[in-house]
């Protein structure tokens, strides 16, 4: 349930500080939904922005920081530590978003004065400026669409699907979540 200091600013007052940390913790899982992705999130969406978020308030509790009253040297530090787990810039980087947006919602309701995640970027990827992203020219496109047989809906299908993610670049997950 919402606390209603979320729905109506001018009821914080009644609430102690430690009682408005306690409250948003508990329940920024339902406040989160609301928004990221428009308000419509899909479930992987909401499952790994919650999944970030916990990773970081356990952290937080790990380290003796109290989540709702860290600094941007803290997420800096917590960066630090994502990147001697070895984990890769994209994922640093989806982390910090998410760990962004959370402390986007302490600011709005007026928990936080200041979102100290807002400047703190992924390191860069080092290896980004060397992928070759492979692609298929206009003639092995052309080739790759006349060689799928057409007869039957499914394979009609299977051809759609093969434009969509040759034309407008949609991802496996993408045509994945067309049938939900």
């Amino acid at each position: 349930m919402m606390p209603d200091f979320i729905t109506d600013k001018s009821k914080i007052a009644k609430y102690t500080y430690a009682d408005v940390e306690e409250i948003f913790l508990d329940n920024y899982e339902d406040v989160l939904k609301k928004y990221i992705a428009g308000g419509k999130p899909s479930d992987d969406t909401t499952k790994n922005y919650y999944g970030r978020i916990r990773k970081f308030l356990s952290w937080c509790k790990d380290n003796d920081f109290k989540p709702l009253r860290v600094q941007e040297q803290h997420i800096i530090l917590y960066r630090d530590f994502l990147v001697q787990e070895n984990q890769k810039a994209v994922t640093i980087s989806a982390k910090l978003t998410a760990i962004r947006k959370f402390y986007h919602l302490a600011q709005k309701f007026h928990i936080i004065s200041e979102n100290p995640a807002e400047d703190v970027k992924a390191p860069r990827d080092p290896d980004a400026a060397l992928v070759n992203i492979p692609y298929l020219t206009a003639g092995k496109l052309e080739y790759l669409f006349h060689s799928i047989p057409s007869d039957t809906e499914k394979e009609l299908r299977d051809k759609v699907i093969i434009a969509f993610m040759a034309i407008e670049g949609l991802r496996t997950v993408e045509i994945h979540r067309m049938n939900e």
